[in-house]
C-alpha cells in the first residue's frame, strides 16, 4: 500500500471527488439546473461525502451504509408501486 502523506492521497477522497464531479456534471443538466434547491442539495451532499472522510469509525459506516440500502430499498420499492399505479 502506498504511503499516505496528505488526505488527496486516500483513495476513498480520490473516489469521493470523482463522485462530487459527477454530481456536479448531473446537476448542470437543464432537469436540474431550474431546481435550485436540489441541484444544490445534491451537490452539497456530493461535497460532503469528500469532507468527512476520516471522521467515523469503521461501525458508524458500517451502520450508515447499512441505513443507506435501506433506503435505496425502499425508495426502489416506492417507484415500482407508483409506476404499477401510473400505468
Amino acid at each position: 500500500m502506498a504511503r499516505i502523506e496528505r488526505f488527496e492521497d486516500i483513495e476513498a477522497w480520490k473516489a469521493a471527488r470523482e463522485l462530487a464531479n459527477f454530481a456536479y456534471d448531473l446537476t448542470a443538466k437543464p432537469r436540474f439546473a431550474r431546481d435550485f434547491g436540489l441541484r444544490d442539495q445534491i451537490q452539497r451532499a456530493a461535497v460532503s461525502v469528500m469532507s468527512n472522510i476520516g471522521y467515523i469509525t469503521n461501525d458508524e459506516l458500517d451502520a450508515g451504509i447499512r441505513l443507506a440500502e435501506k433506503t435505496s430499498r425502499l425508495i426502489a420499492g416506492f417507484i415500482a408501486y407508483l409506476e404499477s399505479v401510473e400505468g
